[in-house]
């Protein structure tokens, strides 16, 4: 007969710990790809490179005519060579992004369009427009500005962004994962 309770005691044990267990792993955080604030500065082998800006425009100008669309990101990267002497660039045109997992390009409905312009430090001085003034770039660093427009599909209210960039010199690529929250954009 002594067995009877003892049984019972250990099984509401370990019913007590079981869920102790449970209520500690639902209140634990796991690691997961941090979200950041822009700028987000990358270090990578060949360069660092630093997401400066990003800002919401509906338009993609090609140089001879201007296309719109209901919505979509503009993203400025700074690129800095760890070696000043690099200086035949290579990229991978990256033309989507996701918001919370899902493809940007899928809500578009067909009508999507990305385009992409490389600047130096100068010529970026000369055209960079309204983003020279929110861009601070180091004098001097042999700094390459890299644009890339993705318009398309109208943009929801909140998400988490994650863009993945390819930069490298001389044939060679390296990439760079950007993670930004949506709301954070102007």
């Amino acid at each position: 007969m002594t067995e009877g309770p003892l049984l019972r005691l250990n099984f509401r044990f370990t019913a007590f710990f079981l869920a102790l267990a449970l209520t500690v792993l639902s209140c634990t955080s796991f690691p997961s790809k941090s979200v950041s604030r822009i700028p987000i500065t990358k270090r990578g082998k060949m360069s660092t490179v630093v997401l400066a800006l990003v800002e919401r425009q509906n338009y993609i100008f090609d140089g001879t005519q201007t296309f719109t669309h209901p919505d979509g990101l503009v993203f400025y990267f700074i690129i800095y060579p760890q070696d000043p002497n690099d200086t035949y660039p290579s990229i991978k045109q990256h033309q989507n992004f996701t918001i919370n997992g899902e493809p940007y390009w899928q809500n578009a409905s067909g009508v999507y369009d990305s385009h992409t312009v490389i600047y130096n430090e100068t010529l970026f001085e000369e055209q960079g427009g309204t983003a020279l003034s929110k861009i601070s770039i180091r004098k001097n660093s042999s700094a390459l500005i890299q644009k890339t427009v993705i318009c398309g599909a109208p943009l929801p209210p909140r998400g988490i962004v994650q863009y993945p960039f390819f930069f490298g010199f001389n044939q060679n690529l390296e990439e760079f994962e950007f993670r930004f929250n949506l709301q954070d954009i102007k």
